[in-house]
């Protein structure tokens, strides 16, 4: 029950100023006054407050009338300040080039309605990011497509604008995701690499178990264009060639599709050219590394003779060492980037050309490999 007490001078004062103390009190509130009443006329029932709650005025604001739920049009503001999180997703996290892999991002607020774009990107070590899909719509986007490159990818999800510029409003990226496309790191030897009219020689594709690839590895005669060997499975691929008369051939290990054709399709990797060189000579010659720096070995003194020792760069073309006397020559191969160069040697007539004329030998082939950094 409210407490009641009487006015005294200046009560119409008092009235006035405790009206707006009136929705302090939680169970009590003052009944209107009379406006005709003056100071004299005011009676202690002006005073006296009920114990029940005064009624809502529904023209008052909500946060006025104490109403503790947000309206709508508050919730849909707070949202559209939220904080963009992004997640990313790829249905698988190691398989073969070649193979289909999809990626996906999703976004806790849809991009309809803002300037952004939800963009997915493919990024290598040492390269650019490549742009694989936007998106303008909704909270979802995806891409499904394959790299026809062995190595590690780090796919990215991000909100960019129209230019593909990453936006500002993005608060928050998604982890970065790896894939690893594997790699059968395929090599070739061919042993020997000299022999006499008519000799055999055997090559031998070594490589990681491509047993669960879609992919095979091929052994192909380049310079006939001819497939010699082809196998789906374990981790070596051999075959043996012979030759009737004096000539050099030139032979590579592919990894690809199923396929006759030279060079064959789907290639994803290959090997440095070997050589091998069928000769009346009786001459052999070895070729040694120590990264980008290559010493060959030759069985005789070429200085007697009208031949040379001559190193080529067999990615390059380009002859990097001549020797007219001796038995060992030694050069170095320009190597600037990750990616090693194939270096053969020749017991032969002097050319700046590959292949020199009058081939008398060849060496193994040998990866030059660039210096580490100091």
């Amino acid at each position: 029950m409210c407490k009641t007490f009487t006015p005294g001078r200046g009560a119409r004062r008092a009235a006035i100023n405790l009206l707006a103390f009136v929705p302090l009190f939680a169970g009590c509130a003052l009944e209107p006054e009379s406006p005709e009443l003056d100071e004299s006329e005011i009676s202690a029932d002006l005073l006296t407050l009920p114990a029940t709650k005064p009624q809502s005025d529904p023209a008052l604001p909500a946060v006025v009338r104490g109403v503790t739920e947000k309206p709508a049009q508050v919730g849909a503001l707070q949202a559209s300040l939220l904080p963009w999180v992004l997640t990313i997703n790829a249905s698988a996290t190691t398989l073969w080039p070649s193979q289909q892999i999809t990626v996906s991002m999703t976004a806790n607020q849809s991009v309809s309605s803002t300037p952004l774009f939800m963009t997915l990107w493919a990024s290598r070590p040492g390269s650019s990011s490549v742009l694989l899909a936007r998106c303008g719509t909704g909270t979802f986007c995806s891409v499904t497509y394959t790299e026809s490159t062995p190595g590690f990818v780090t796919y990215f999800a991000e909100l960019t604008d129209g230019l593909d510029h990453q936006s500002p409003e993005n608060s928050l990226f998604a982890e970065a995701l790896d894939v690893h496309w594997l790699s059968s790191n395929l090599t070739l030897t061919a042993s020997p690499s000299t022999l006499p009219i008519g000799g055999t020689a055997t090559l031998t594709a070594h490589m990681a178990e491509i047993g669960f690839s879609p992919l095979y590895a091929e052994i192909y005669d380049d310079t006939t264009g001819t497939r010699l060997a082809i196998c789906g499975s374990g981790t070596a691929c051999s075959v043996t060639v012979s030759q009737a008369v004096a000539t050099t051939h030139m032979f590579r290990a592919y990894f690809s599709q199923n396929s006759t054709a030279w060079p064959p399709a789907g290639t994803v990797e290959q090997t440095p050219v070997n050589l091998v060189t069928w000769t009346p000579s009786g001459y052999s010659l070895t070729l040694t590394s120590f990264f980008d720096s290559v010493t060959a070995t030759s069985s005789i003194n070429v200085g007697p003779t009208p031949y040379y020792i001559e190193i080529f760069d067999m990615t390059t073309g380009v002859r990097i060492a001549i020797c007219g006397t001796g038995t060992v020559c030694t050069g170095t191969a320009s190597v600037t980037s990750v990616v090693p160069h194939g270096v053969a040697a020749f017991i032969a007539a002097s050319s700046t050309s590959l292949f020199p004329s009058s081939i008398q030998a060849t060496s193994n082939t040998v990866l030059a490999l660039a210096q580490p950094p100091h």
